[in-house]
């Protein structure tokens, strides 16, 4: 069996949603055992500045590949199908009855349509965002009539990272058994609660709440953020502060602004955001520094389930998010984690106190909650006997 990852821009830092998921998808296939284990190959492209810093982690990755094809940034997620399709063409030369082309952030209508046409190989594609919640009807139903067409003619099998997603897709599709639900492979054994590991310089407050993201009112709604902590900390007595690291250097002219509003509320050593990438070992030790993760979803969606919050959960980090998306498949209100209904500071405020007064047993049940639905030992077979009945379907 060869499966061929045709992925839109992975390299290292592993630092959205697409890359971490191929990382984590190829590495659970490599912990299978060696006679069952599928070849596996690789074709994306980038910026080479892109990992720049970061070259021999790449070229560490690179080594789970027979082959890889790593080309120059050709252009948007459209744009770089076609290119990315002819390279796959090259490798395989004529129909091959063993391999299955994975897409990740590839437009599978035009991969589709052209592999369709040329009789190549079963084809999975790979769904992760619920692009189709858009507020406009005039987006919606365009984009739903295509991917019907595409989905029921030019894709064999759709994988789906979260039951909201596939529940949309079953909706699309003429046979819905085509529609398979995966939650993303965490690494359990990398991400884990380490009770010795020293503490990075960063707050000087008793709790930290953490957030990893963009920074985007519909994803971190600052003010009420730092509302609630004020709140927590002059009613509760809780010496609570906010770590909050970004993606996008566009959020620099917002740091100014929220630090400014953390300084009329008192809370300047209590606040910090950054901007800055994170790798492996610096997310695992965040992880271990903080009490919580927020992940307070609104108007604008994320990956689904959001991939950070599931690594803080691992680590036995609870996480204190919004009913959206699929979260309330994954966190059950004061069990594994902490739901509000309506972001308002008076239920955030409430919430993080929960958070802080039952953390560990809420830490606890959130990482058996990944240990038992997205470890490798769990996904990893999962993946496998997908790609095995689709070549048995073709």
């Amino acid at each position: 069996m060869k499966i061929v990852f045709i992925a839109h821009a992975v390299h290292p830092p592993w630092s959205n949603a697409s890359k971490s998921l191929t990382y984590n998808l190829v590495r659970a296939l490599n912990t299978v055992r060696h006679s069952d284990r599928p070849e596996l190959h690789f074709i994306t492209h980038c910026h080479r500045h892109s990992y720049s810093g970061y070259e021999q982690e790449y070229a560490d990755f690179l080594k789970n590949f027979e082959q890889s094809t790593v080309l120059d940034y050709v252009g948007s997620i459209d744009k770089a199908s076609p290119t990315l399709y002819k390279v796959f063409k090259k490798l395989l030369k004529e129909k091959a009855d063993d391999t299955i082309a994975h897409l990740i952030d590839i437009n599978p209508l035009l991969f589709g349509l052209a592999n369709k046409l040329q009789s190549r190989c079963p084809v999975v594609h790979h769904v992760y965002m619920p692009y189709f919640e858009e507020t406009s009807w005039a987006k919606k139903i365009p984009r739903a009539i295509g991917a019907a067409f595409t989905y029921n003619l030019l894709v064999n099998k759709i994988i789906a990272t979260s039951p909201l997603t596939k529940g949309y897709m079953d909706r699309l599709l003429v046979d819905t058994d085509r529609a398979v639900l995966l939650y993303p492979p965490i690494d359990t054994n990398h991400y884990r609660h380490l009770s010795r590991m020293r503490r990075k310089p960063g707050l000087n407050t008793d709790y930290t709440l953490l957030y990893l993201g963009v920074m985007h009112p519909g994803r971190f709604p600052a003010k009420l953020i730092l509302n609630s902590i004020r709140e927590v900390r002059t009613k509760h007595g809780l010496d609570v502060g906010l770590l909050a690291i970004v993606r996008w250097s566009q959020a620099e002219s917002c740091i100014g602004e929220i630090h400014s509003y953390a300084r009329k509320l008192g809370l300047e050593k209590a606040v910090r955001v950054e901007v800055r990438f994170l790798d492996e070992k610096e997310k695992l030790s965040l992880y271990n520094n903080s009490t919580a993760f927020l992940q307070l979803l609104g108007g604008f969606y994320a990956a689904d389930p959001p991939i950070s919050m599931l690594e803080a959960m691992a680590c036995g980090v609870p996480p204190i998010a919004t009913y959206s998306q699929s979260i309330p498949y994954l966190i059950q209100h004061s069990v594994n984690g902490v739901l509000i209904r309506t972001p308002d500071s008076r239920a955030l405020s409430e919430a993080i106190s929960l958070s802080i007064n039952d953390n560990r047993r809420l830490g606890i049940n959130a990482r058996r909650t990944i240990e038992r639905k997205m470890s490798y030992q769990v996904t990893a077979p999962k993946l496998l006997a997908t790609y095995t009945e689709m070549l048995q379907e073709d």
